[in-house]
């Protein structure tokens, strides 16, 4: 059983590789520009996943963790820095669902969101 999960954010011009590059201003960066990667591990051995309310607190867990990887958050003003803001944010929210391969968080996470994702290891096993 995991018990940990990586919530990361990768900024420079890897936006096309890593869904959460959520650099403003990727095209002032050089071409040999190195990344920089932000990341926060979410622990949850202490959870019973086969409850709703341990289901929650991960959810609750990944949400500031994902909020942590994407700060600092944009004055609501900026409108172009809030937009990659959120799109770090639901990137890395989306990913460390993903990345807990848990059935029930899935679907508490598709009900919160609208967003499907799909678990790293159902992905791996479907070549």
């Amino acid at each position: 059983m995991k018990t940990l999960i990586h919530i990361a954010k990768t900024s420079g011009l890897a936006l096309a590789v890593v869904a959460c590059g959520a650099a403003a201003h990727a095209d002032d960066a050089p071409v040999s520009a190195t990344f920089r990667t932000q990341s926060v591990t979410v622990e949850y051995a202490d959870l019973n996943l086969s409850h709703p309310a341990g289901i929650d607190s991960l959810y609750s867990r990944l949400r500031v963790a994902a909020s942590e990887v994407c700060a600092p958050r944009p004055d609501v003003r900026d409108l172009h820095m809030k937009r990659d803001w959120k799109r770090c944010f639901e990137t890395a929210l989306d990913n460390g669902v993903a990345s807990a391969d848990n059935t029930a968080l899935v679907q508490a996470h598709f009900l919160e969101t609208g967003r499907q994702v799909y678990p790293y290891e159902r992905l791996a096993g479907s070549n």
